[in-house]
């Protein structure tokens, strides 16, 4: 097995022909599994010479991304996601689900380009909603396409620099006691019999 522009592919002898088959996936820790498995395979046919010298017995049967929709995806990524995560951060991805509803409706994953990524950051980011939040939301998607690749569901993350387009303003330093109210504190020790040995510790 070797990786051939970051694209797996299997090649071996038989009968003194080379043959080699790409198989399509990127190179990855679960991919080299399917990768794997279909090495196993191969073998065990030439072995008990049911050997398919075509490789069309060995070609991956990969899953029609034109029809995948965007709500699909997410609703598959939900489904590996729950085994793993607790109930309130699974209403985070459900609550996301919702908006990619109202903006994608039933568009396919393969309609999910740069630009389109750009323009759906670009609205989400006028709801009403935090910029942590938003930002973190956009995290989920970036991971949400990059489990997709994985699973050889999609080709690409147009996600990935999304959730970096947001500028999360920094926290407010909490103010200091104005003069007066320094004043007023010191006066109350001052006053307090438990407490005025602090003035002087």
């Amino acid at each position: 097995m070797i990786s051939d522009r970051d694209r797996l592919r299997l090649g071996w002898r038989y009968k003194g022909e080379r043959y080699f088959l790409f198989i399509g996936l990127p190179d990855t820790v679960t991919n080299r599994r399917v990768a794997e498995a279909k090495a196993s395979q191969i073998e065990l046919d030439m072995m008990s010479g049911h050997f398919d010298p075509t490789l069309r017995a060995y070609k991956l049967q990969l899953p029609n991304r034109s029809q995948l929709s965007v709500i699909g995806l997410f609703n598959k990524f939900i489904q590996h996601k729950s085994k793993t995560v607790v109930s309130t951060t699974l209403d985070k991805y459900r609550g996301l689900l919702n908006y990619l509803e109202e903006f994608f409706k039933t568009r396919s994953v393969s309609e999910v380009s740069i630009a389109e990524a750009e323009k759906f950051t670009s609205w989400y980011d006028s709801q009403d909603l935090s910029k942590v939040v938003i930002r973190e939301r956009l995290g989920l998607l970036k991971a949400c396409w990059e489990w997709g690749i994985e699973q050889a569901l999609v080709e690409s993350n147009p996600w990935v620099d999304m959730p970096l387009r947001i500028k999360v303003p920094p926290k407010q330093m909490p103010k200091p006691f104005t003069e007066a109210e320094i004043k007023s504190i010191v006066e109350a020790f001052k006053a307090n019999r438990y407490y005025r040995r602090y003035l002087f510790a």
